[in-house]
Order: structure tokens, then sequence, then C-alpha cells
């Protein structure tokens, strides 16, 4: 999907795709809700776009992150999902329930997180502005090391304070 405005999908069972089943590319204020995606390279993917939102949606065995969301997107919203064993049959790559690099003002609340390959919420590559808050995050790391329940890094702490991630009230 690219470059469209004011679009919501909803109530689609999706797996078995080699890549992404939703891939948003510079749209804007679309809304992604009550999805089931299993089994696919990665689950759903939003890059440089604005106010795009995943919400109420179940992701289970994507190999490669449950939700990513990338390249100057700004204010992205995910929030209320359930991401369940992802990367735990792949072999590489930095695998992630959520995935959030270059992104701008994110919002990230209230997912559950259940075995991951590698980190369960991963924030990358001057994230800037985000909160991280109120996820419940349980046996990440189950594939690889140099991980953790929220993992942050590359320009993090060399953010001024006013750009700096908050992370508050996650277990």
């Amino acid at each position: 999907i690219k470059g469209v405005t004011k679009l919501k999908i909803e109530k689609l069972a999706l797996s078995g795709f080699r890549y992404s089943p939703i891939d948003v590319n510079g749209g804007s204020n679309i809304t992604i809700t009550d999805i089931d995606s299993r089994q696919n390279m990665k689950g759903i993917i939003l890059s440089a776009g604005a106010r795009n939102t995943v919400e109420k949606s179940y992701f289970e065995e994507n190999y490669n992150n449950g939700v990513q969301v990338m390249k100057n997107s700004e204010y992205a919203i995910v929030r209320d999902n359930t991401v369940v064993d992802t990367g735990m049959k792949f072999k590489y790559g930095a695998i992630s329930g959520i995935y959030i690099a270059a992104a701008t003002s994110s919002l990230v609340q209230r997912n559950t997180v259940l075995r991951s390959g590698w980190a369960g919420i991963s924030l990358w590559s001057t994230t800037t502005g985000s909160i991280i808050e109120d996820n419940y995050i349980e046996k990440t790391c189950q594939r690889f090391g140099d991980c953790g329940s929220i993992y942050t890094s590359i320009g993090f702490m060399s953010l001024p304070a006013k750009d700096r991630l908050i992370i508050r009230n996650n277990f």
C-alpha cells in the first residue's frame, strides 16, 4: 500500500506470505485492526508514513518481526496487539515482536509479546520521542543473546533530553 490516505484495513486472516502481507509505505491515517497474521516473513510493516495505527491484532510464528515501524514514520501507534513466537524458527536477524527503527514519536502501548527469538520490543537508529508503556513481555532471547525484553540501541543516550524515549510501566 503506497501513498494512501484515510484507509481502514480490518478483519483479515493472513498466512504464508514470503514477505509481509501488509506493507504500508508513505501512507497516512491508515488503521489496521483485527488482523490475524501467522507464519509470514514479517507481520505488518509501516514505513515513511504519518499517524498510522496497528491495533487489536494477533501475530503468531512470523519469522522476522511481528509489527515493524520504520523509515521516517511519524506518530505511529501500535497498541492492544498480541505477538506470539516471533522468530522462533528464523536463523538470523534482529527478530522482535515489535520493531521500531528510524521513527519519530511512536506510541507502543498495551501489547502482549510472548516468546521471541530475540527482543520483545526493539528501538533502533535514532527512534526519537517515542513512548513505550503498559506492555507485557515474557520469554525473550529464546534463540539469540545480547537482547532483552525492551532493547534500545544506536543514538538513544546521545539524544537531547526532549527527544529521548519514555519507557514506563512495562512488565
